[in-house]
């Protein structure tokens, strides 16, 4: 049987695919429905049209994803906020005692994810669909904020208790103060259409911000230290 073939043979079939289909298939739904989304938008990106792009049925795609709207969710699942907590939970960051480490580490590693190829593709779509009339909105995308802000923030409640930060904030509005404005510079400076010269720039301005926090929220350290230093000499 011939490849033009294959998916007549599987039209119309709504259940779960072959493991050895599963992960190729889907990756290229992903990636197809990605480009189209940012070329046409969420509205006029359709099943219909991811399928022909990947080459398989309208039934081969259900059998991977329920809904148009699933598919959507699932990049933002892989391209939006869970990357940070991914980050956090993926890779070996100093969550012990090394606030200041761990904080620089995390936003260096996110900036980095942000700022491949798929995932500036991602922030165009994602800044296309946040206006108000979109089909998705940015409402999709809040509870991963949430998410975000309760995980890592239990990390910042730890290290206020233990004196390591210095905040009257709470824990989950200190994560938003660090990833706010590192989201912006995402969707200002990291997008698809994004030059070089204005990736540099936003890298630059990022780690400028982290800086920043990191002495605002260890300034009481900071200033320990420093009586701790006069004392001494």
């Amino acid at each position: 049987m011939n490849e033009e073939m294959q998916p007549k043979a599987r039209k119309g079939r709504r259940g779960r695919p072959p493991k050895s289909e599963v992960g190729d298939t889907r990756g290229r739904i992903l990636e197809a429905a990605l480009v189209l989304f940012a070329r046409e938008g969420y509205t006029g990106a359709s099943i219909r049209r991811i399928a022909r792009e990947v080459g398989v049925t309208e039934g081969a795609i259900y059998a991977h994803f329920e809904s148009k709207r699933a598919i959507y969710e699932t990049l933002v699942s892989q391209a939006g906020p869970p990357v940070i907590l991914k980050e956090v939970y993926d890779t070996n960051l100093p969550t012990g005692t090394d606030p200041e480490s761990f904080v620089r580490l995390l936003a260096r590693q996110v900036i980095q994810e942000w700022d491949k190829p798929r995932a500036r593709l991602f922030a165009s779509v994602f800044m296309r669909e946040s206006g108000v009339g979109s089909d998705v909105g940015g409402t999709s995308i809040l509870g991963a904020v949430e998410e975000v802000q309760r995980r890592l923030g239990s990390f910042f409640r730890r290290w206020m208790e233990e004196g390591l930060f210095d905040s009257e904030s709470t824990p989950e509005h200190l994560v938003w103060e660090l990833f706010a404005p590192v989201v912006y510079i995402r969707f200002v400076y990291l997008h698809g259409q994004a030059t070089d010269e204005e990736r540099r720039a936003g890298r630059r301005l990022a780690e400028a911000h982290v800086n920043h926090f990191v002495s605002s929220v260890l300034r009481r350290r900071s200033r320990e230290r420093d009586l701790d230093e006069e004392k001494a000499n």
